[in-house]
């Protein structure tokens, strides 16, 4: 009784609301029974609830494989951001689905998963938990709200409108739903003195509600317990990975760097091979006039520069390294030269028996690749196919994939043993004519191999740049930050 003289508003309410409802069952029966239709009724309700009880049961015997497909890594993420999102796909599996029914065992899990990231980047640090700056916690922390924010407002409705105080006043009297509860029991007991056949029913329908309920927050609880581990674990990543070092304004700053970083448009393409291999016809080639000395002497030992902006074409800055001699020390020149590159194009001669120059700098190529960065697309361009037996024959275009004659047989085997030998997929490779004084042969191709493998050279650009920007300790920012204090010090002084 006292529990009704404090909340007799409350129920009074609830009555206003759900009263002309519970009326409907009493004068729905009524009806049923006034027009000999309750049993037809009852007997499709039967078979209704039997229908569920099934589908209930048969979502439960596949929940094991019916599950939420695989989220994906951020396209901007190198391979040891990668590395620590496959940590936190191996935390997320096992972890069993959170109850929310208290705070206890979400907060467990999630800091443990972000121990795991942390660990996986300080793996030798004392405090791994601790290892980012002040400023880097506050951007993350703007990023998630704001993320959050835009994320209620498009999935929850009335989130805009509802103010707090409503759900806090709610809330408060969620005894409501124990007394709601507790009725309905009453019910039961004496539902069967007076209708017993759709006391029955109701029990059957009941137990199949209770089934689904309890189906549906099952999964529900699986998927909020999955996207919240995934979204802590990307944040963890993106907090010890030193990404959030650098704001979008800095980003932009290192994009705009000449001598560090890719300019804010073209990817930097490298141009690499042996002497006389022919990467300044290719240069010439690509750009369509003669840009680049291309001579049977070997080439000054400088890189050189060219932009290719062609309409319908891609824009790319060629960077011609030094051909290869077979010197040491050559490929670890060449692989410091494609640490600022987005995509490589290897130049290897048809006609050249040589190769181990090649093979020896592609090796240093891949042996020196970073864990923030994804290695450079690397391409064959295979010229002087012209210049294969028979001499005198030249008349492409050469179906390759079915070759016809020993012209084409021959341009064949020479990209297979070059691709075999160099550890190159053939379908990254393309033969081509160089020769200004013959008819130019798959230069198309190779423009089209370019615009194929464009999307990873851009993204490698954005992750060159956010190596770049958060490398060193920069002097200047640290002398503005001690200007700062100084003004603001002088300024409590006063």
């Amino acid at each position: 009784m006292n529990f009704l003289r404090r909340y007799w508003r409350e129920a009074a309410l609830l009555l206003c609301v759900l009263g002309p409802l519970a009326s409907l069952l009493g004068f729905g029966t009524l009806w049923l029974v006034e027009h000999h239709a309750l049993l037809p009724w009852l007997g499709t309700a039967a078979i209704a609830a039997l229908g569920g009880a099934l589908l209930v049961r048969a979502l439960r015997a596949g929940e094991a494989v019916a599950r939420l497909p695989a989220a994906s890594p951020d396209a901007a993420w190198g391979p040891r951001e990668r590395a620590a999102w496959e940590i936190v796909q191996a935390r997320t599996a096992r972890t069993p689905p959170f109850a929310f029914d208290t705070l206890t065992e979400p907060q467990a899990a999630l800091v443990g998963l972000v121990e795991d990231v942390a660990r996986h980047y300080g793996p030798d640090s004392v405090e791994p938990l601790a290892r980012f700056t002040v400023p880097e916690a506050l951007l993350l922390a703007g990023r998630t709200t704001s993320r959050l924010r835009a994320d209620l407002l498009a999935a929850v409705p009335f989130v805009h409108a509802v103010p707090l105080s409503t759900c806090l006043w709610w809330y408060r009297r969620r005894d409501l739903l124990d007394l709601a509860t507790r009725a309905y029991d009453v019910y039961r007991v004496f539902r069967p003195l007076i209708d017993p056949v759709s006391a029955l029913l109701g029990e059957v329908r009941g137990r199949v509600t209770r089934d689904v309920m309890e189906f549906g927050t099952d999964r529900l609880r699986r998927t909020l317990t999955r996207l919240l581990l995934e979204e802590a674990g990307r944040a963890a990543i993106d907090l010890y990975s030193g990404r959030l070092r650098i704001d979008e304004a800095r980003l932009e700053a290192a994009l705009a760097k000449p001598a560090t970083a890719p300019p804010p448009g073209p990817p930097r393409v490298l141009l690499a091979g042996q002497v006389n291999a022919g990467k300044s016809s290719l240069a010439n080639a690509l750009a369509g006039e003669v840009r680049a000395a291309a001579t049977p002497v070997p080439g000054p030992a400088a890189e050189s520069v060219l932009e290719i902006a062609i309409a319908g074409r891609p824009a790319l800055i060629l960077i011609d390294s030094p051909g290869l001699r077979g010197a040491a020390g050559e490929g670890a020149l060449l692989a410091a030269r494609a640490v600022h590159a987005d995509l490589v194009l290897w130049v290897c001669a048809a006609n050249a028996g040589a190769r181990e120059p090649d093979r020896q700098a592609l090796a240093a190529l891949r042996a020196a690749q970073t864990l923030t960065t994804d290695p450079p697309p690397v391409l064959l361009v295979v010229p002087h196919v012209d210049r294969l037996p028979p001499f005198a024959e030249w008349a492409p275009p050469y179906d390759l994939a079915r070759p016809g004659g020993q012209k084409a047989t021959n341009i064949r085997a020479a990209v297979d043993t070059i691709c075999a030998e160099l550890g190159i997929a053939r379908a990254d490779a393309v033969p081509v004519c160089l020769d200004p004084r013959r008819e130019r042969y798959n230069i198309d191709i190779v423009w089209a191999l370019i615009a194929a493998r464009l999307p990873q050279a851009q993204m490698r650009q954005i992750q060159r740049a956010y190596a770049e920007a958060r490398q060193g300790l920069e002097l200047a920012a640290v002398l503005r930050q001690a200007a700062g204090a100084g003004r603001a010090l002088l300024g409590a002084l006063r």
